[in-house]
């Protein structure tokens, strides 16, 4: 929704921009919350067997025959050899360009989402925060509140859920781990944007909002009256008064 068609119909609009340290705050909480609970659940289903050898694969070259344990594993290593130039298939490289290629995954879903909701592309916007150098997409149109929050969580779900599914099949994989737990921490710089949203749906029953940067500005359309700070408020008596 426009913000001049919001305006025109009268809808009440506040700007406000939470303290950094409040957002930081729920940043870390969410994220100690969500590595807890990640290493809880994975490490509660770990298998000392190991993988299933019925999932083995066959793999004939010129040179004779190879054989793997997955398929998946198989190419992962092996863009691992191509770009440590042959060096090793334990090198690790390829699960790195692994975690590269999910992380523009989870940001193309979250872009997608964005220019699927905003009446028109140009109003969307790829910036890097300068004070935590952060990669976000904005919309500078209003959107109602349950679109502004499938934005931010379906690349969560997908992704976590993604990254999971890897873990358990393949018996807490190292690297999959590592690379799920870095995630974390940037998923749930999203997840705090969301809870902000769901704070300010439920306290002043916002109709739309304009998600201006990230958490550290929004602004909010209603329908009814949306409730202005208390200390402004006291101050607004206090020059009255005089």
């Amino acid at each position: 929704m426009l913000k001049s068609d919001l305006r025109k119909n009268e809808l009440n609009e506040r700007t406000i921009e939470p303290k950094h340290s409040g957002i930081n705050r729920v940043w870390v909480i969410l994220s100690v919350l969500l590595i807890v609970i990640t290493c809880a659940g994975t490490f509660s289903l770990y298998q000392p067997e190991g993988l299933n050898k019925n999932t083995g694969i066959i793999i004939r070259t010129p040179g004779g025959t190879l054989e793997f344990d997955d398929m998946f594993i198989y190419i992962i290593e092996q863009v691992g050899t191509y770009f440590s130039f042959g060096a090793s298939r334990d090198t690790g490289i390829g699960y790195i360009f692994f975690f590269i290629l999910t992380f523009f995954a989870y940001l193309f879903i979250r872009l997608f989402l964005t220019v699927l909701f905003c009446h028109r592309v140009n109003a969307v916007k790829m910036l890097i925060l300068k004070h935590n150098k952060m990669p976000v997409c904005l919309c500078r149109e209003a959107l109602k509140v349950w679109q502004t929050i499938l934005i931010y969580t379906a690349p969560f779900v997908l992704i976590y859920s993604l990254y999971i599914f890897i873990i358990i099949r393949y018996n807490n994989n190292l690297f999959f781990l590592l690379m799920l737990l870095f995630f974390i921490f940037y998923m749930a710089f999203d997840l705090t944007l969301v809870l902000y949203v769901l704070h300010f749906r439920i306290r002043d029953k916002i109709d739309y909002i304009s998600v201006e940067l990230h958490a550290y500005m929004i602004t909010l359309f209603s329908k009814t009256y949306i409730r202005a700070n208390k200390r402004k408020k006291k101050k607004r008596n206090w020059q009255n008064i005089k």
